[in-house]
């Protein structure tokens, strides 16, 4: 009898050698008898004990041998040992190939497909058993009904390591967002950029799994977490790569928001810029037209089309949150205007970003105190209540740079 597994083989080993063990084991068993006659009595005494703590002991190895924890890890010990035993069974075959012979074919791994087995298996190509059809063809259906059991195999295999690289994706992502959040509510600013920076590790790693999975998102949160920490040329080149995918994808809602997020974010970073040269260089003005033409530009022909509030325009369907985002945008605008010394565009945004900040707080106080605090609305009204009091700075000629720019 063949077998496939080493518990198979020991229990035939001993089976057919039987008789010889017992010549070979009996001076032996003399030797060491009288020791066993206290062992047996022992056990017998203590026999009340001895069966629970035994039952005890096999309960803990049968969770330690099949815990959740370990079974990968014994799965990958378990494929290594295989796959050195398939090596070797393939030597062996190739070499009865070449040269047919009497020899037994080592035993196949238990992972092989089973029309491969049986190849592995024959004790040599050519059994007269084999002759009633040619050797050749019997070894030839063999191995095409192998190569179609191993293409499903794998491609079962590579759907669930798709999964498994979600998965990972997924985990990094959540990790990063987690660790982001902590960040902001560090007050060790050395804590603070530990968090931000391995935050911006994990999404690094995250983009660089298999699978497109998440991958906008992944690019948009990195790319945030750069502009975050201050990396602003890194940052806004990843801005870049996002808006080109996201202008191929069509033109849903949350295609344009994230388009509409990421213009302004790279208006910021470049109204931050033109300040900060104009800081150096007293000849440089502190208004960036790049910045104001990413937030306003309503032309297609434009390469900045569409500007940021122009693509939350496009929106068929606007809630509160970005109705507050709008209101924001429209006071930066008013602020890269007035860096612009454009009057009429100043107040123009201002007076919008006024509408819109109204029309929240309206909703909000429309709505019962059940509903405000079922869908936990504070935040959005504490936003509002500060975007309302910038704004009423603004309106004074005070914007407050701090708050709008990263």
């Amino acid at each position: 009898m063949d077998c496939i597994d080493d518990w198979c083989r020991l229990t035939n080993f001993f089976g057919e050698h039987t008789p010889s063990l017992l010549v070979v084991l009996k001076p032996w068993l003399k030797l060491v008898g009288p020791y066993f006659e206290p062992l047996v009595n022992w056990i017998y005494v203590n026999k009340d004990w001895l069966g629970p703590l035994a039952g005890i002991c096999f309960g803990i190895w049968r969770f330690w041998a099949y815990s959740e924890a370990l079974i990968h890890r014994r799965l990958s010990n378990v494929i290594r040992r295989e796959d050195a035993r398939l090596e070797q069974a393939y030597d062996d075959l190739k070499s009865a190939i070449e040269r047919p012979s009497v020899v037994k074919i080592a035993t196949a791994p238990l992972f092989v497909a089973p029309a491969l087995r049986s190849i592995f298996r024959a004790r040599k190509l050519d059994d007269p058993a084999l002759r009633i059809v040619r050797t050749e063809r019997w070894v030839d259906s063999k191995l095409d009904r192998a190569e179609q059991q191993i293409h499903d195999r794998a491609e079962l295999a590579a759907r669930h390591l798709s999964s498994l690289n979600i998965q990972r994706k997924q985990t990094h992502l959540l990790r990063a967002a987690l660790l982001s959040s902590r960040a902001d509510g560090a007050a060790d600013s050395v804590e603070r950029n530990v968090l931000n920076e391995e935050a911006l590790r994990l999404l690094r790693v995250a983009r660089r799994l298999p699978g497109q999975s998440d991958y906008l998102w992944n690019l948009e949160f990195e790319a945030h977490q750069l502009r975050k920490t201050g990396e602003f040329g890194e940052a806004t080149e990843l801005y870049k790569e996002l808006e080109q995918n996201l202008l191929l994808s069509g033109d849903s809602d949350h295609a344009l928001r994230t388009l509409g997020r990421s213009k302004r974010y790279r208006a910021e970073i470049r109204q931050k810029e033109q300040i900060s040269e104009a800081v150096r260089n007293p000849n440089a003005t502190r208004g960036s037209l790049t910045a104001w033409r990413q937030m306003t530009s309503e032309s297609a022909d434009s390469q900045y089309y569409p500007g940021a509030v122009v693509a939350f325009m496009r929106m068929s369907h606007h809630t509160q949150w970005d109705k507050l985002e709008m209101a924001e945008m429209h006071l930066f605008s008013s602020f890269a205007a007035s860096c612009l010394n454009y009057p009429v565009q100043t107040k123009e945004h201002l007076d919008k970003a006024s509408d819109f900040v109204s029309e929240i707080s309206r909703g909000t106080r429309e709505k019962s105190w059940w509903s405000r605090r079922n869908k936990d609305d504070g935040p959005l009204r504490r936003r509002n209540k500060t975007l309302t009091a910038c704004i009423a700075d603004a309106r004074q000629g005070y914007y407050r740079e701090d708050w709008l720019l990263p």
